[in-house]
């Protein structure tokens, strides 16, 4: 893809057409798109039950985990 792209010339001229999709809709897309993508979903299933006590609450270990997991996210993004 990267040579075709040196060697196709495109003119300074051309025009990109965008489609004007909603808020919901990006937001649908990309949330469908991020949970029908396989390797998160076996990152976590590989990477969760390290930490997760099998004589605890697994439900409540899971969300704290998750939760950990989102804010650290969205701190270093």
């Amino acid at each position: 893809m990267g040579i075709k792209m040196w060697i196709v010339q495109l003119s300074l001229n051309t025009h990109i057409e965008l489609k004007d999709k909603s808020n919901a809709r990006c937001y649908i897309e990309g949330l469908s798109l991020t949970l029908s993508n396989p390797k998160p979903i076996l990152f976590f299933m590989s990477l969760f039950p390290q930490f997760i006590d099998s004589q605890g609450s697994y439900i409540s270990q899971f969300i704290t985990l998750s939760l950990t997991f989102c804010c650290l996210v969205m701190t270093i993004e």
